[in-house]
C-alpha cells in the first residue's frame, strides 16, 4: 500500500470535517478527482476506518469506502489477495472497534462487501464465522463481540443479499438465544431489529428449513412475547432512539405476511394500548408510536381486530386518552404538531371508518352522557371532539341516535368553558357536513348560538371554529329559508367582521362562510354581490410571495373559492365584468409555488368554465399549459435516499407524506382539467389527446385522490363527447343496437378498459365506488355501449359480484385469508362499517342499471346474483336489507316482463320485507311489490297475493308526523315521506294492472288523502296514470274525488315537480269535462 497516497487522502478527509465550507468545497472536489478514481483508494479508506487515532475521521473513511465497493470490488481492478486480507481483517477490526458510529459503519462496509461476494460463493466462511461469534459462548465479557456479530447479521439482512432468504430458520434459532441474552440490552435491541428485517423476508407457505429442522414461521410467532419484553426494558431503561426503532420493528409486523402475527394480534394491541398509549405518566415519546401501532393496526389488521371485539375497548380508552389536559394551553400552537390526544383522535377516526358502529359509535355515544356531564371541561371537551372525527364513518348510525347527540352539542355552545365551546363548533361543522338535512332543520336553534360565540370569541382560533361551524350550517339551508331569515344581517355582519380583524386565519374563515352564504342564497346574494367583489379583491391580486406567510396564501385560496361560489350565485351575466381580472389573479396563483393557492386556482378556474362553457375557451391556452406542467410533477423529486445516513431506517411511506400537498394539488388540477375538457366542448380538441393520455396515467398514481379525480375527468369526458354527438336513444341489450361516432366510441372503449383494469386489483374503497358511480351514471346515459362486448361484460359482473359477497381486493386483506384460528363469517353475517356499506350499494346500483340496459339479457345474471341477494335480505344491518330490496326492486324494474321467472322468490321475500322494524326497508319492498305486480306475467300468482299486499300495505300509508321524517327510526310504527310515496305507487301499479282485484272504493279515498307526496316525487306517474286511466272509465269513486285531485295537481304542475308536459297534457284533457264548474283550476 503506497503510504504516501494513504497520508494525502487522510489529510483530505480531515478538511471535509473542518468548518470552512470552502475548504470542504475543495477537498470533496479532490477526493473525486485524485482519490476515488483509483482502485487503491478502497484499500486506503479501509486502512483508514482500522487504524486511524479519531473516531470522526474513521467514521468518514467507512462512509466514503461503502459508497465506493460497488464500483470497484466486482472485478479484477483489487487483487484476490488484497480482497481476501481486506474481509478477514476488517472482520477482526469490527470487533475491536470501540466507538459506535465507526463500529456500525464498518459493519456496514462488510455488509456492501458481503452484497457482491455472497451472491458469487466468494465469503463462504462470513455466516459461520458471525454466527459463531454470536452463539458460541454466553458469558458477559464476550457480550460486546455477541453484539457487533448480530450487529453485522442485521446490516446483512438490511441490505437484502438474498444469500440471507434461505437461512431464516438458522437466524430465528441463534435469536431465539440473542433475544433472552441478560448480559446486553444492546444485544437484545439489535436482535429486535434483525427479526424485523427476517419477518420481511419469510415466505410464509415455503419457508420451511429441514436441514435446521422446523417451520421459521412457527419459530418467529414463538419469539414475539419475547420481543415485547425487549420493547419493555428499552422504554424501561428510557432510551428514545431504540424504542423508536424498535416500535418500527412491530409496526413492520402488521404489514408484513399475517399468519406471523395473528395469534398474538390481540395480546399486541392489548399491551401497546393499556401498558404504553393509554398510561399517561410514560412519556409521549413512547406513547406516540404506540398509537401509531395502533392506528395502522386498524388499518391493515381490522377483520381480525372485528373478530376479536377490540374496537370498543380501542374506542373507549382513546376517549380516555383524549381527555388529558394539554401541556401548552396557548390557542396559536402548531395544530399540526402530533400530541398524544389528537393521535388519540385519528384513532378514533380509523375506527369508525374501518368498524362497524356496534364497535366504535355504539360505546362512544354511550359514553358521551357521562364525560359530557363531567366537573372537567377537558372531558366534556373530549366527549365532543370524539364525536366530531367518528361522525364521518358512520354518519346513519348518527343520524339514529340525533335526539341523543344534538342537546350535548347544544349544551356545549352554551358551556361556560372556551375550550368546550370550540370543541363544539367543531363537532356542528363535522355534523351538519355528514348530516346535511337533519342539522339544517335545527338552524333556528343553532345559528344564535353560533352568532353569540362569534360576537364574544375570546381569541382568533375560537372565532375560526365559530365561522367555520356557521360556514358548514349555511350550505345546509333552503335558499327560502337564508333570504328570508338570516340573510339581511347575515352578509353585512361577516363584511363587517372581515374588515375589523387583522387575523388571516380568521379572515379566510369569515370568507368561507361569506360563500357559504352565496351558495345557499344564490340570486338572493345579488345586493352584496358588489361590496362582496369590493372587499375580496385585493386578497387575490396582491401577491407578494417574499412577504407572504401560509395563512396569507390560505386567505387567497378562500377568497377564490368564495368567489367561485358567488359567481354561481349571481350568475355569468352579473359576474361577466369581473371574469377577465380574476382569472388573471387566478393565474397568478398557479405560477406561485405554495400549493394551496395552486390548488384554489385551478378550482375557481374550474367553476368559471363550468359557469361559462365555451365562453370560457379563449383562457385555454392560457391554462392547459399550468395544468399538464402540474400534473407532470414529479413527487420524488428532491427526496432521493441520503446515504450518508447510515444507520437512519426509513418509513416507505415519508416519500409520500412528504409529498401530500403537490398530490392534492395534482388532484384538483385533474379535476379541473375534466371541467375544461366538459365545458369548451369543441374547441379543447387540439389538448384532448395530450390530456387524455396524463389522465390516464394519473389513474395508475399512488395517491388515491388523483385517482379518482383521473377517473372521474375520464368519465365525464366520455359522457360529454357521447351528448355532443346528439346520438339516438340507446336501446337495451347486446349487441349495441343504436351505433355511435366512432371517435365516442374508442373513447368509451379506453375509459372502459382503464377501469376494469383498476378495479380488478384497486385496494382503496373509495376508488373502487368512483368506478361503479360512473360506470352507473354512464349507463343511464349511453347504455349497452358503456357495457362493450360479452368479454367485458362479464368482467364487470365479476367484479361487481365480488363487492356485494364483500370480497373484492378493496374489502379484504391477507389477514381474511390467513386467519387460522377463526375461520371468517358469511358476508351476509358480518357486520360492515358504514364505508362498506357504501361501495356495496353503489355496486347494486351499477347491477340494477346493467339490467335496465340488458333487460330480458340480465335473466343469467340474476340467475347468480339472486342468492347473494336474498341473503342480504336477512342481513343484520337494515341498511343493508334496505340496499340490497331497493336493487332488488330496481332489476324489476330494469328487466321489466322478463321478471317473470322470479315471481315467487321476489313476491315472498318482499311480502316479509313489508313488516321489517326499518322504515327504508319496508319504504322498498313497498316499492319492489308494486313493480312486481305491474310487470310479472305471472297473473294467477300476482293475484292471488293482493289481498295479503293491501292489508300489509295499510300500516305503511299512515300520515307521516315531522319528527319521523327528521330522524332515521327503528320503529315499526313510524312512518316516513319516502315509505308514504312507495306505499301509494304500489297501491296504484296493483290498481293499474288488476283493477278489478282492488276495492277502488276504500282504496281511492286513502289514496287521494295522502297526496301530494313530499318525497319520492318519481311516484306521482304510477298515481297520475292511475288517476288519469279511472278518468277516462268514468269510474265512480274518482268522479267523487275530482275536486280534491283537481287541488293535488294544481300544488303538483305549480311546484314543477313533474317536469312531463305530456302527461300535464293528458291529464288536463281529462280532468276538464269533469270539473266544467272550475275552469280556473285548470
Amino acid at each position: 500500500m503506497d503510504q504516501a497516497f494513504v497520508t494525502e487522502l487522510q489529510n483530505t478527509l480531515a478538511q471535509i470535517a473542518s468548518p470552512d465550507s470552502a475548504a470542504i468545497k475543495a477537498a470533496s472536489e479532490s477526493l473525486q478527482k485524485n482519490f476515488y478514481t483509483r482502485p487503491e483508494c478502497i484499500a486506503a479508506l479501509i486502512h483508514t476506518l482500522q487504524s486511524h487515532p479519531e473516531a470522526q475521521l474513521r467514521q468518514l473513511a467507512g462512509i466514503e469506502v461503502r459508497k465506493l465497493i460497488p464500483k470497484y470490488w466486482e472485478g479484477d481492478s483489487i487483487s484476490a489477495g488484497v480482497k481476501a486480507q481486506i474481509k478477514s481483517s476488517l472482520l477482526t477490526s469490527t470487533l475491536a472497534e470501540q466507538s459506535p458510529l465507526p463500529r456500525h459503519t464498518s459493519s456496514r462496509v462488510i455488509s456492501a462487501i458481503a452484497k457482491i461476494d455472497l451472491e458469487l460463493n466468494a465469503w463462504s466462511e462470513l455466516l459461520p464465522f458471525l454466527h459463531e461469534t454470536a452463539s458460541s459462548t454466553t458469558d458477559e465479557a464476550s457480550a460486546p463481540n455477541r453484539e457487533v456479530a448480530v450487529y453485522i447479521i442485521y446490516t446483512l439482512l438490511d441490505s437484502e443479499i438474498t444469500a440471507l432468504y434461505n437461512a431464516n430458520t438458522e437466524l430465528l434459532q441463534l435469536f431465539s438465544k440473542t433475544l433472552i441474552d441478560r448480559h446486553s440490552r444492546q444485544l437484545r435491541t439489535t436482535t429486535l431489529l434483525a427479526l424485523g428485517k427476517v419477518a420481511e423476508n419469510i415466505d410464509v407457505v415455503g419457508d420451511k428449513d429441514e436441514v435446521h429442522g422446523g417451520n421459521s414461521v412457527e419459530l418467529f410467532k414463538a419469539l414475539i412475547p419475547h420481543m415485547v419484553e425487549v420493547l419493555k426494558d428499552i422504554i424501561a431503561a428510557d432510551d428514545e432512539q431504540a424504542a423508536a426503532q424498535a416500535f418500527e420493528v412491530f409496526i413492520t409486523l402488521l404489514l408484513v405476511d399475517n399468519a406471523l402475527v395473528s395469534k398474538h394480534l390481540g395480546d399486541l394491541i392489548n399491551f401497546m394500548l393499556l401498558n404504553i398509549a393509554a398510561v399517561d405518566s410514560i412519556s409521549e415519546d413512547y406513547r406516540l408510536p404506540a398509537l401509531q401501532f395502533l392506528i395502522t393496526a386498524v388499518r391493515t389488521k381490522k377483520s381480525k381486530i372485528q373478530n376479536l371485539k377490540l374496537g370498543p375497548t380501542l374506542t373507549t380508552h382513546a376517549m380516555k386518552i383524549v381527555t388529558e389536559k394539554p401541556d401548552n394551553e396557548d390557542e396559536d400552537e402548531d395544530e399540526n404538531d402530533d400530541t398524544v390526544p389528537k393521535l388519540a383522535l385519528r384513532m378514533i377516526d380509523y375506527l369508525s371508518a374501518s368498524l362497524p358502529p356496534s364497535q366504535v359509535l355504539a360505546p362512544l355515544l354511550s359514553a358521551m352522557p357521562e364525560l359530557s356531564a363531567s366537573s372537567d371541561p377537558y372531558f366534556r371537551r373530549a366527549s365532543l371532539l370524539s364525536l366530531a372525527v367518528a361522525v364521518e364513518g358512520s354518519p346513519d348510525f348518527v343520524a339514529q341516535q340525533l335526539e341523543v347527540v344534538l342537546p350535548i352539542v347544544v349544551n356545549g355552545l352554551r358551556d361556560s368553558s372556551i375550550v368546550v365551546r370550540s370543541a363544539a363548533l367543531q363537532t356542528l361543522a363535522q355534523l351538519a357536513a355528514e348530516l346535511h338535512d337533519i342539522i339544517g332543520d335545527e338552524h333556528e336553534v343553532l345559528l344564535p348560538l353560533i352568532f353569540e360565540i362569534m360576537d364574544t370569541a375570546p381569541t382568533f382560533k375560537v372565532g375560526k371554529y365559530a365561522c367555520v361551524a356557521l360556514d358548514a350550517i349555511l350550505e345546509t339551508l333552503d335558499r327560502k329559508v337564508i333570504a328570508e331569515k338570516y340573510l339581511n344581517t347575515l352578509v353585512p355582519r361577516l363584511l363587517h367582521l372581515l374588515n375589523n380583524t387583522s387575523s388571516p386565519v380568521l379572515r379566510g374563515s369569515i370568507v368561507a362562510a361569506i360563500g357559504s352564504a352565496a351558495f345557499a342564497a344564490g340570486k338572493d346574494f345579488m345586493p352584496y354581490f358588489q361590496e362582496t367583489i369590493r372587499v375580496l379583491e385585493p386578497y387575490v391580486s396582491n401577491i407578494n410571495s417574499e412577504n407572504e406567510t401560509d395563512a396569507d396564501y390560505d386567505l387567497r385560496g378562500m377568497s377564490l373559492d368564495t368567489l367561485s361560489a358567488v359567481a354561481n350565485a349571481v350568475g355569468k351575466e352579473a359576474f361577466a365584468p369581473y371574469v377577465n381580472a380574476l382569472t388573471e389573479a387566478a393565474y397568478a396563483c398557479l405560477k406561485t409555488t405554495q400549493s394551496r393557492s395552486r390548488e384554489c386556482g385551478f378550482v375557481f378556474i374550474g367553476v368559471l368554465a363550468k359557469l361559462y362553457g365555451q365562453e370560457f375557451s379563449p383562457f385555454l391556452d392560457h391554462i392547459i399549459p399550468e395544468l399538464l406542467a402540474c400534473l407532470n410533477q414529479d413527487e420524488y423529486a428532491g427526496l432521493e435516499n441520503n446515504e450518508e445516513d447510515e444507520d437512519e431506517d426509513e418509513d416507505p411511506m415519508t416519500r409520500f407524506r412528504v409529498n401530500s400537498a403537490m398530490a392534492m394539488e395534482k388532484e384538483i388540477a385533474a379535476d379541473t382539467l375534466g371541467e375544461l375538457i366538459v365545458a369548451t366542448k369543441g374547441d379543447f380538441m387540439k389538448y384532448l389527446d395530450q390530456s387524455i393520455e396524463i389522465l390516464v396515467e394519473m389513474t395508475e398514481h399512488f395517491y388515491d385522490g388523483i385517482r379518482k379525480s383521473a377517473l372521474n375527468s375520464l368519465w365525464r369526458t366520455f359522457a360529454s363527447w357521447y351528448v355532443a354527438s346528439n346520438p339516438a336513444q340507446w336501446q337495451a341489450g347486446l349487441p349495441v343496437k343504436v351505433q355511435i361516432e366512432q371517435t365516442v366510441s374508442g373513447l368509451g372503449d379506453m375509459v372502459r378498459k382503464v377501469s376494469l383494469d383498476l378495479l380488478e386489483s384497486e385496494d382503496e374503497r373509495s376508488v373502487v365506488n368512483v368506478i361503479c358511480d360512473n360506470l352507473t351514471e354512464s349507463l343511464k346515459l349511453a347504455g349497452p355501449v358503456v357495457l362493450g362486448d360479452k368479454e367485458d361484460l362479464e368482467r364487470i359482473c365479476e367484479q361487481l359480484l365480488l363487492i356485494v359477497k364483500k370480497a373484492h381486493p378493496c374489502q379484504v386483506s391477507e389477514e381474511d385469508d390467513d386467519d387460522e384460528e377463526e375461520a371468517p363469517e358469511d358476508f351476509d353475517q358480518r357486520e360492515s362499517a358504514e364505508y362498506d356499506e357504501v361501495l356495496v350499494d353503489s355496486a347494486f346500483d351499477s347491477l340494477s342499471i346493467i339490467a335496465l340496459t340488458l333487460e330480458s339479457q340480465f335473466e343469467p345474471i340474476l340467475q347468480v346474483l339472486s342468492p347473494v341477494l336474498f341473503k342480504y335480505f336477512g342481513s343484520s344491518s337494515a341498511n343493508e336489507r334496505a340496499t340490497a330490496i331497493g336493487a332488488m326492486a330496481e332489476i324489476v324494474n330494469g328487466m321489466k316482463s322478463s321478471i317473470t321467472p322470479f315471481t315467487s322468490q321476489i313476491m315472498k321475500a318482499m311480502l316479509h320485507s313489508l313488516g321489517d322494524s326499518s322504515a327504508d326497508v319496508r319504504s322498498n319492498a313497498a316499492y319492489g311489490i308494486g313493480l312486481l305486480c305491474y310487470y310479472s306475467a305471472s297473473d294467477a300468482e300476482i293475484i292471488a297475493e293482493y289481498m295479503t299486499i293491501l292489508q300489509n300495505i295499510q300500516k305503511l300509508l299512515k300520515k307521516v308526523d315531522k319528527k319521523s321524517k327528521r330522524v332515521q327510526s327503528s320503529d315499526q310504527e313510524n312512518n316516513t315521506a319516502r315509505c308514504l310515496a312507495n306505499a301509494c305507487g304500489c297501491v296504484a301499479r296493483m290498481s293499474i294492472k288488476h283493477p278489478s282485484q282492488i276495492p277502488l272504493g276504500d282504496v281511492l279515498p286513502v289514496l287521494v288523502e295522502r297526496l301530494p307526496l313530499t318525497d319520492g316525487l318519481e311516484e306521482n306517474t304510477p298515481i297520475f296514470e292511475l288517476f288519469v286511466g279511472l278518468f277516462k272509465s268514468n269510474q265512480p269513486t274518482i268522479i267523487e274525488l275530482r275536486a280534491p285531485i283537481v287541488e293535488i295537481f294544481e300544488k303538483v304542475f305549480k311546484s314543477e315537480a313533474e317536469n312531463k308536459e305530456v302527461k300535464q297534457f293528458e291529464t288536463e284533457e281529462m280532468i276538464r269535462p269533469k270539473v266544467p264548474s272550475e275552469p280556473q283550476k285548470i
